[in-house]
């Protein structure tokens, strides 16, 4: 009778626990690269996507100005061909106010005089409204603000002083343009390799100042910051 080889067992027993061990071990370097890998690769993406997001930023805030001076610029020059004519009397000016607000498909436009009154295609009318607009234009400065119709519709309003034009015992000194958001949202949009990117413009209070249309309601209804605080995570 063979005597069972008590060292090939053991030696059996070790290298099978070896084994097990080693491929454990294995595992457990998979797991854990795989683990850091995956860390690398979320802080790779976010630094790209901040790296993206910033250019994109730029870019806006360029196409931004730009559009800014050159809705001023518009606006600054809408009394530049009104002639003689046109300021023989009232009726004569809401005529011309009136065809300029139509050619350009302004929202209203009007023209303010030195003694605070203005000036629209329906008659005139006393500047009560809008004080901090007429501080600027008083300080011989632009403005641009959100304001609403009496219907409460949103609307922006640029404002620039113009070199004074007399007109009866007065003097036209400014002039105010009213524009739908939208008219601004379409020239925000950035076209890029068959690609979109769009604008929107928030007041620190998180409401929407103009808002492009692409999004509809997935940005946060009417406030911006109240939807980030429910569904963002930030760093």
């Amino acid at each position: 009778m063979t005597r069972p080889d008590v060292s090939a067992r053991k030696r059996n027993r070790c290298m099978a626990a070896l084994s097990g061990g080693a491929i454990l071990l294995c595992l457990t370097l998979l797991v854990g690269m795989v683990w850091a890998d995956g860390g690398k690769t979320d802080e790779t993406i976010s630094q790209i996507s901040g790296i993206y997001l910033d250019e994109m930023a730029d870019q806006m805030a360029g196409q931004f100005s730009s559009t800014m001076h050159s809705q001023f610029t518009r606006v600054s020059s809408l009394l530049t061909n009104i002639t003689q004519d046109d300021l023989q009397d009232a009726r004569s000016l809401e005529r011309f106010i009136g065809m300029r607000q139509s050619n350009n498909n302004f929202l209203f436009f009007a023209v303010l005089d030195e003694d605070g009154y203005y000036y629209v295609k329906e008659g005139r009318y006393p500047g009560g409204e809008a004080p901090e607009v007429r501080a600027h234009l008083e300080a011989g400065e632009d403005s641009v603000s959100l304001q609403q119709t009496p219907a409460g519709a949103p609307f922006i309003l640029f404002a620039t002083p113009i070199a004074p034009i007399p007109f009866g015992d007065t003097r036209l000194t400014a002039t105010l343009v009213g524009m739908e958001p939208s008219f601004l949202a379409a020239r925000l949009a950035l076209n890029q390799e068959d690609s979109e990117a769009y604008a929107n413009i928030v007041s620190r209070e998180g409401r929407y100042v103009m808002r492009s249309g692409w999004a509809g309601d997935a940005l946060g209804g009417g406030n911006l910051l109240d939807f980030l605080a429910g569904h963002a995570t930030f760093d």
